[in-house]
């Protein structure tokens, strides 16, 4: 089995088959894209988690858009902290997205003082983006998963004789 097969497919193929409804998991797997967006690499993990067990949502559907969504998190982070350093007026123009992943990897604690408040602002516009984004992406995937496995989660009536 492939790489792509055992860890994105068969995880997928699982949910769909699970008995889930497609609310839940048009839910979870927004809230995961959302989350997965986290502008500070690598924690991408808290809030989903958080959101898990505040909206009771399906932890594997969950975490498995925040891991899909890894790309998409890198390539968010600017644009969080250019939102914040727009409404805050601060500094953002000497932040690289490469000089920040490179100080999480030596010395984590004085990169997170270091660009504090650069990535409080940009956790500031995310968390602006979060009920907006997880709503737009639930509204995407409610009809999609409804179509798809909506007959397979409905009961089925028993024949009376």
């Amino acid at each position: 089995m492939s790489f792509f097969e055992a860890k994105v497919k068969k995880p997928i193929v699982d949910l769909l088959t699970s008995g889930a409804s497609p609310h839940s998991l048009a839910l979870s797997m927004a809230f995961g894209v959302t989350c997965g967006i986290f502008p500070i690499p690598g924690v991408t993990s808290v809030p989903v988690v958080a959101a898990v067990f505040l909206f009771g949502l399906n932890p594997v559907a969950a975490m498995l858009m925040n891991y899909l969504c890894t790309p998409l998190n890198i390539a968010s982070v600017p644009v969080f902290v250019a939102y914040g350093g727009q409404f805050f007026g601060d500094g953002a123009e000497d932040f690289s997205v490469s000089t920040l992943l490179q100080g999480l990897q030596d010395d984590t604690l004085a990169t997170l003082g270091q660009f504090q408040y650069v990535l409080l602002h940009a956790i500031y516009m995310w968390l602006v983006f979060l009920p907006v984004g997880t709503l737009a992406i639930y509204l995407v995937l409610y009809p999609i998963l409804k179509v798809s496995i909506g007959s397979a989660t409905k009961p089925t009536k028993a024949k009376t004789t």
